[in-house]
């Protein structure tokens, strides 16, 4: 099986409560206005093995002891199977789960069953909602404030998403990471430069 990866982080501070993993699908096709990471909106990823993120996250865990994979993107759910197994992998390693979504609730509810199925017994939680940059809020990982948090197990609460960090940034090989929900990456990527 393969993933359309945009990129994979292993050790965040600004991507969910604690230190997190954090998986990046390419592809999405919500357009959601205003959107601050449009690098993950085309096709154009890097398709690989599923067993290769997999690898990425054992390493994570064993180098920098996350706690969970946040799932972002792009769209995940645009990308069900790989997802399901990559949640699969983190779950049976016992590691939490989140899951960004731009669905709704409600369009969630209209997906396949597998689907449903995996969001609710295998993510802790999963924040859904189109990001709407007249209700920008950059806080909590919920990058607007009609974001809204489902929680699915008892493993977080809506305390542990009051103090994430609202962004990092990285320097990684002479490149800049931004990563987090409370900047428009793309804009500030531009002036960092």
């Amino acid at each position: 099986m393969k993933i359309n990866l945009h990129g994979f982080k292993p050790k965040s501070k600004a991507n969910g409560p604690g230190t997190r993993a954090v998986i990046w699908f390419q592809g999405c096709t919500l357009n959601c206005g205003g959107c601050g990471n449009t690098t993950t909106h085309g096709d154009d990823g890097q398709l690989v093995d599923v067993q290769e993120v997999k690898d990425l996250i054992l390493e994570a865990v064993n180098m920098h002891d996350v706690e969970g994979v946040t799932f972002s993107g792009g769209e995940p759910l645009q990308q069900p199977e790989a997802l399901r197994e990559l949640m699969l992998y983190a779950d049976g390693l016992g590691l939490s789960v989140i899951v960004s979504t731009g669905y709704t609730p409600e369009e969630i509810a209209e997906m396949p069953i597998i689907v449903q199925l995996s969001l609710a017994v295998l993510a802790d939680v999963v924040i859904t909602g189109r990001y709407m940059r007249s209700q920008h809020l950059g806080s909590g990982f919920r990058g607007s404030a009609n974001k809204e948090y489902e929680f699915n197990s008892d493993r977080y609460t809506l305390s542990d998403f009051a103090n994430i960090e609202p962004f990092e940034v990285e320097i990684v090989d002479g490149t800049i990471e931004v990563t987090g929900v409370g900047v428009n990456v793309d804009e500030l990527v531009k002036m960092l430069q």
